[in-house]
């Protein structure tokens, strides 16, 4: 019974592998810093290029010890199995943010693995195929990981190059090459196509589209009163009332001449991580688009829980519609505020302690 049932459900097996990687981790992974999650990731990476590398060879009738050559087909699922645990993992952390919708671009990648994985299975074992997905992996795990054991934030260029040369040791592990124009013909086509992915990583995170990880916005907003007791943040907003009860800042900001917005972030970043964050202050100009009014950094030190909180305030507003972004020194986009500034009396607040 369970042979047969295995049987008919044999085509389905790589996506069921793949899926029961991503169960496990959203069961199982806790904070981005935390050290046996970081550890299970690195060997993840490394076991998926060794499996990889089987799983070429197989492919190409390479050399690979008799006993890997009759389970073939173990060697595939677990390969799908840790690259459904990879990607899995970075959704898990790229959506902590406040800003999920750019989070939301890597969950959309892995449910087009899903479906691609059920409808073209054999594509998805093709060479070319594999290595750009662990090309992927590849540089989501400098991006994300590395800083966390290093405490410096690598940028997506150096992590793709990185990524690039992880996918030239599969390929020279895979079929060493004799000759130096063998290795140029083993390696050029692949590494163009990860040139290509590189490429399209930069257009989305110049589109705001990929998160600043491993950071991420906890909690932000516009209030009208901002003070700090021992029992933490006291943050004051007007009432939203019954149709926004969900909203714990100023949307909609009522405003009179001389009064001061203050603009409170939480950020989290990595144990041992610490570096300047910017608030990007941001107006509505019919003609210009947004026009930045200010650029007003603070000092953040990674490792708090709720994410370390910091605050920036404006003087001297106008009516209309304003937004914060959120920003590391390099210009990468952690996550972002937009308020309306209307004049007018304020009406009943409600404060709260973050």
């Amino acid at each position: 019974m369970l042979r047969q049932l295995l049987a008919r459900t044999r085509p389905h097996h790589g996506s069921a592998m793949l899926l029961a990687g991503s169960v496990w981790d959203f069961a199982t992974l806790g904070r981005v810093d935390r050290l046996s999650d970081d550890l299970l990731l690195t060997a993840y990476l490394a076991v998926l290029a060794g499996l990889l590398v089987l799983e070429l060879r197989l492919q190409e009738q390479g050399p690979v010890p008799a006993w890997i050559r009759t389970r073939a087909t173990w060697v595939a699922y677990a390969t799908q199995f840790l690259f459904g645990g990879l990607f899995s993992a970075y959704v898990v952390f790229y959506s902590r943010s406040a800003g999920l919708g750019r989070g939301l671009l890597f969950a959309i990648l892995m449910c087009a693995l899903l479906v691609a994985n059920e409808l073209a299975d054999h594509r998805l074992r093709g060479a070319s195929v594999r290595l750009q997905l662990f090309f992927l992996v590849v540089t989501s795990y400098v991006l994300l990981v590395v800083p966390v054991f290093t405490g410096v934030m690598i940028g997506l260029l150096p992590a793709g190059l990185l990524a690039g040369c992880a996918v030239a040791g599969v390929l020279l592990a895979t079929r060493p090459p004799r000759t130096g124009e063998e290795a140029r013909e083993l390696l050029v086509s692949p590494l163009l196509w990860s040139a290509g992915l590189l490429l399209a990583l930069l257009g989305l995170q110049q589109g705001g589209l990929i998160p600043a990880v491993p950071l991420s916005l906890r909690d932000a907003g516009a209030f009208h009163d901002l003070r700090r007791d021992a029992d933490g943040w006291h943050l004051t907003y007007e009432d939203p009332g019954v149709l926004h009860p969900w909203r714990r800042h100023d949307a909609r900001f009522h405003w009179q001449e001389g009064q001061r917005i203050w603009l409170f972030t939480a950020v989290f970043a990595p144990t041992g991580l610490a570096l300047d964050v910017v608030h990007h202050w941001q107006r509505w100009d019919e003609e210009q688009g947004w026009t930045t009014t200010d650029e007003v950094p603070y000092r953040l030190e990674g490792g708090r829980e709720g994410g370390f909180r910091g605050y920036t305030y404006k003087d001297h507003a106008s009516p209309g519609a304003w937004r914060v972004l959120v920003e590391t020194p390099g210009g990468l986009t952690i996550g972002r505020v937009r308020f309306d500034v209307v004049e007018g009396d304020v009406g009943p607040t409600i404060e709260r302690v973050y």
